[in-house]
């Protein structure tokens, strides 16, 4: 969701990340994904963290990702950690891509 929001929001190079992601990968969310997105522009206007043409812009651009990805329902809950060494004390639900550039239907 923070990439989203910096990409949409602030544009640069989280804007261009974004881009590279959704031409280069099959892009999964959750429910529980979903249900963030659709609350989380509207919590950052509230809370005047961004301004209604940035809201504007985030709604849409929220739009635009989630329109070429697919819902899934995971099975399983995971513990993901990026670093090495580092234990991780709380379950997320991060990877909006999968970890491979392969298509989803296949094990990475």
């Amino acid at each position: 969701t923070n990439a989203l929001v910096s990409a949409f929001a602030f544009g640069g190079i989280p804007a261009r990340a974004v881009e590279d992601v959704v031409a280069r990968h099959d892009l999964l969310f959750s429910r529980a994904l979903l249900t963030e997105y659709r609350a989380v522009p509207a919590e950052l206007l509230a809370r005047r963290k961004i301004t209604a043409v940035q809201w504007r812009a985030l709604v849409a651009g929220i739009a635009a990702v989630v329109a070429v990805g697919r819902v899934v329902v995971p099975r399983k809950r995971l513990q993901l950690c990026r670093d090495r060494g580092i234990t991780c004390s709380s379950t997320c639900a991060w990877p909006v891509v999968p970890t491979c550039s392969r298509p989803a239907t296949r094990t990475c």
